[in-house]
């Protein structure tokens, strides 16, 4: 898809709208790959993908990872020596 749209890109505005190359890149596809494709109208799908986007929660783009935070590790442990929260289980 991305080679379609470079090329796409050299012939400008003959190219048409985004709606006409992805029905030009869709019937140029190898019959093989042409039968396994679901028919759905270019719009049908950009309508999806907005309302998909309007529904979903506001991300910030950061993603808290569930380790210990950045600049903070567990204490030494005086059983083992390693480094991890609450009591030691080799103690048991």
């Amino acid at each position: 898809m991305q080679r379609f749209l470079r090329l796409a890109g050299f012939l400008g505005a003959a190219a048409g709208t985004a709606e006409e190359q992805a029905k030009n890149f869709q019937w140029d596809l190898r019959k093989s790959t042409l039968n396994h494709l679901m028919c759905i109208s270019f719009t049908d799908v950009a309508q999806r993908n907005r309302g998909q986007q309007s529904n979903r929660p506001v991300d910030s783009g950061f993603q808290q990872s569930r380790g210990p935070s950045e600049g903070y590790s567990y204490p030494v442990c005086t059983t083992c020596g390693r480094k991890h929260p609450g009591e030691c289980r080799r103690a048991a």
